[in-house]
């Protein structure tokens, strides 16, 4: 028979190593233990003392207002205009792209937008959907897919 490290109730254990009678008693120790752990640090932004739970958690702000407002302070404080990373259009947040749009262009290199409009130029110049594929290594399917959608645009 063992003693529950947490509870200290006697249990039986399957095997040696058990020290919590059950998976509440062991959830419950660990909070203890982290809550022995905790530490007082100011507030990044207001400077209020704040108690984190253990060093892991990494909480800087006293709440998610504090944060915020520190984070609009470095974005006005730091005097550098800030422009999308795709099409340089100024932006007014602490965001990197203006735009749905842009945030996906982004992940394409200027290569595979060429290629890409290349691909568009040939399907409508009428070259068979099967050279196409071949040409830019993607399926008849996907071509004739992106035919239709052209020529839904076009009506």
């Amino acid at each position: 028979m063992n003693a529950c490290a947490y509870c200290e109730v006697e249990f039986s254990a399957g095997h040696g190593n058990v020290i919590y009678c059950s998976s509440v008693c062991r959830s419950r120790a660990r909070r203890v233990r982290l809550k022995n752990q905790a530490s007082e640090m100011p507030c990044k932004y207001c400077g209020k003392q704040l108690t984190r739970a253990h060093e892991i958690s990494g909480a800087m702000f006293c709440d998610r207002f504090c944060y915020a407002d520190w984070e609009r302070a470095a974005f006005e404080g730091d005097g550098r205009a800030r422009l999308c990373k795709s099409c340089g259009a100024p932006l007014n947040t602490g965001k990197v792209f203006c735009s749905a749009r842009c945030a996906s262009n982004s992940r394409f290199s200027l290569e595979d937008i060429a290629r890409k409009n290349q691909m568009l130029s040939d399907i409508l110049s009428g070259l068979q959907q099967s050279k196409v594929a071949l040409k830019y290594g993607v399926s008849r399917q996907r071509v004739s897919q992106i035919a239709k959608r052209l020529q839904s645009q076009a009506e």
